[in-house]
């Protein structure tokens, strides 16, 4: 039974049917003497636990070891679908393990999605406060454009008045002229009749010498 408990290696089976060198006659002689002893030891040893390899072989053919075999049996089955489970557990993982680093990728895409919209909506803050600043500027100026109109109507007003003002001067200064114009020509006959007079007068005066 020595071969069957004490199998050989697995590097030392690949070493049957090579010749190995001879050893030297001192180790040999070493070698035999513990290889004698370790059988004494081997065979104390089988003595001592005789009794026990007999519960062994009875309880190896009793019921109970053949019960124990079937649940072991059972259990290898159990196990079998067991790890059948798991394989397929490992699977699912596998793809919730997928799914989730889908989930994963959208939330990172959701978070720079939403820094984006943020730094969108800080812009938009800003450019509604410039848009208020503007529509005040805008407010400011057309109430100066509204008072500059309003000044622009009364000068435009007073520039009409003027200017009606200068059209009454003109027509009052053509009629002057026309006046003037009429009493020149009133005057210069006027001076026409005196002349005539005048010079009526002198040939009386000149007839009456020269006929007492």
């Amino acid at each position: 039974q020595f071969p069957s408990l004490f199998p050989l290696p697995q590097g030392l089976k690949k070493l049957r049917g090579i010749t190995l060198p001879s050893p030297s006659p001192y180790l040999l002689l070493v070698y035999l003497q513990d290889k004698k002893a370790f059988k004494k030891e081997i065979k104390a040893f089988w003595g001592e636990n005789k009794d026990f390899h007999e519960e062994i072989k009875a309880f190896q053919e009793g019921d109970r070891a053949r019960a124990l075999w079937k649940e072991i049996k059972d259990f290898r089955g159990k196990n079998q679908s067991f790890i059948e489970e798991i394989k397929v557990f490992l699977e699912e993982d596998k793809e919730n393990e997928a799914c989730r680093e889908a989930i994963r990728a959208f939330q990172r895409k959701n978070k720079e999605f939403q820094e984006r919209n943020k730094a969108m909506r800080e812009r938009n803050k800003a450019l509604q406060g410039k848009n208020e600043t503007f529509q005040e500027k805008n407010k400011a100026f057309w109430k100066e454009y509204k008072a500059f109109w309003k000044k622009d109507k009364a000068f435009w007003e007073e520039d009409m008045a003027i200017s009606r003002d200068k059209m009454t001067l003109w027509e009052q200064y053509m009629a002057f002229r026309e006046n003037d114009q009429d009493l020149q020509e009133e005057k210069g006959a006027l001076w026409d009749m005196i002349e005539l007079r005048g010079l009526g007068h002198a040939e009386g005066e000149v007839g009456s010498t020269l006929c007492p």
